[in-house]
């Protein structure tokens, strides 16, 4: 499994993140096709990440994961910030992508749909 946080686009004041999803079993996550991507927006990882995080504190493995950018009412269109947040973004999903405990979660199976 493959996440990549590569691409931006602003629409009505909100940045969305693109979410490039490559995986060699599409049936996974229900898809047809092998590769696909979502636009996300910072509420949405967010979200994810409290709900993996608290997922994480159950599992039989130590998982880590890295720390996530806080939110901000300046700034948060400013092109240093939208890079932070997808490097960010892009260090946490490499932790789900490489933990199948937390990539076969119905939360993160929600993320994608």
């Amino acid at each position: 499994l493959q996440l990549d946080v590569r691409d931006t686009k602003v629409m009505d004041n909100v940045t969305w993140y693109k979410v490039e999803v490559n995986t060699e079993n599409p049936g996974l996550f229900g898809f047809i096709s092998p590769k696909f991507c979502v636009y996300k927006r910072y509420k949405n990882f967010r979200r994810l990440y409290k709900d993996l995080a608290k997922l994480a504190r159950t599992s039989p493995e130590v998982i880590v994961l890295p720390a996530f950018p806080g939110k901000t009412m300046t700034r948060r269109m400013s092109s240093s910030t939208v890079n932070m947040r997808k490097q960010a973004f892009n260090d946490f999903l490499k932790v789900v992508a490489d933990t199948p405990f937390l990539y076969r979660s119905a939360s993160f199976q929600q993320f994608l749909g």
